[in-house]
């Protein structure tokens, strides 16, 4: 295995890992900044909205840059972020410190995968694209974790803690070999290769099913610390923080099966099946009231995801190989607008009619990401 592998893994887990922590300590945070429910809100969409739009350039400009320098830069501005974030007094700093760090990591993620399926031969992707995910679930299950356990003593040891771990991983960056070189004409069709890319109709079809799948997650995750800390459940921060971590966990052991099940049985068919499942498990949470039972359905959420994601992801970077930074990047800034947008769009859903209403959309939405990951099965046979 190519001893970049692992360190492109560590830096596919810090970008998740960093969005997340707050989710399960927003209620210590808006408590100590004494904000309100919207703008504690926009920590969430103030990471993920910069991350998506700077993604529709970061892959492009590792398709005619260094893959290796372009990802160190994002580790440098991610690590910035962190910082002022920790340091920060009031909401406003705060939420600066946040937006730095999504537009740092739009460079880091979509160049990592890219150049993770320029290293691995065609036959054995599926299962590194899992092993990735399982980064990604890692840092998914972390984050919160360790929010709820910072919220419990100083919830600014988090970042600081991210602040250490992203100079790390550029320190080990700028140790290894060289990423991919330039293209040739790459720099003369910087805007028409984004374009050509995002006109290709198995693009448009992969970055809807991402965007619709992370619609429906974030939906969930943004109001299930606020949904299980009222009764009947009146969870705590670190309880809330496990639930998460739980359905992360599931999803970290079960990733690599289901990359290894997307190189036997196709990636749009693993994905399909995979969100249909996540569809049904939303439905299965609406009338639940045991907080045991909850954390029971979101580990089984966190498996099931893990077969939703394993076959588009993979996907992404295979479905154009001359544009493999450009496709990654677009299908990831799809993905996480979905994810920037949920927060804002669910609120009033929650505020006006519960997390019975949230879970149902969130179902809806995930049907419709596996209806549209299925009509990819003909586009994959072209695909390497």
């Amino acid at each position: 295995m190519d001893r970049r592998i692992p360190l492109i893994a560590f830096c596919v887990f810090l970008g998740p890992f960093g969005g997340n922590t707050v989710l399960s300590m927003l209620h210590t945070i808006k408590g100590e900044f004494s904000t309100t429910d919207t703008l504690i809100a926009m920590t969430i969409t103030l990471f993920m909205v910069p991350f998506a739009l700077v993604m529709f350039f970061s892959g492009p400009l590792s398709d005619f840059w260094d893959r290796r320098k372009t990802i160190i830069v994002g580790l440098l501005a991610y690590s910035a972020g962190s910082v002022v974030c920790g340091l920060s007094g009031g909401i406003w700093p705060f939420l600066l410190g946040r937006v730095v760090q999504g537009l740092g990591f739009a460079f880091v993620n979509p160049v990592a995968l890219a150049l993770s399926a320029e290293i691995v031969p065609p036959s054995r992707r599926g299962e590194t694209m899992g092993w990735m995910g399982s980064m990604t679930t890692l840092g998914t299950a972390t984050g919160p974790l360790l929010g709820g356990v910072a919220a419990e003593a100083d919830w600014r040891l988090a970042f600081y803690m991210m602040t250490a771990l992203s100079l790390a991983a550029a320190a080990l960056f700028a140790l290894s070999p060289a990423g991919t070189g330039p293209s040739p004409s790459g720099r003369r069709d910087f805007l028409r290769r984004v374009a050509r890319t995002g006109s290709d109709r198995g693009m448009l079809a992969l970055c809807t099913s991402g965007a619709l799948a992370f619609f429906a997650y974030a939906g969930v995750l943004t109001f299930l610390s606020s949904h299980l800390r009222s009764q009947p459940f009146d969870a705590s921060d670190w309880q809330v923080g496990l639930v998460i971590s739980a359905g992360g966990l599931a999803g970290i052991v079960v990733s690599p099966v289901a990359g290894r099940a997307a190189d036997r049985f196709g990636r749009a068919a693993t994905s399909a099946l995979g969100l249909a499942a996540v569809s049904a498990i939303f439905l299965l949470i609406i009338p639940v009231r045991s907080f045991v039972l909850v954390g029971c359905l979101f580990t089984a959420l966190g498996a099931v995801m893990a077969f939703g994601w394993v076959g588009i992801v993979t996907l992404s970077v295979e479905i154009l190989p001359d544009k493999r930074g450009t496709a990654s990047s677009l299908f990831n800034s799809a993905r996480f607008f979905g994810y920037a947008l949920a927060p804002q769009l669910f609120a009033v859903l929650f505020v006006s009619h519960g997390m019975g209403a949230v879970l149902a959309l969130s179902a809806t939405s995930a049907l419709a990401a596996a209806l549209v990951a299925s009509s990819l099965r003909r586009r994959e046979r072209g695909a390497g």
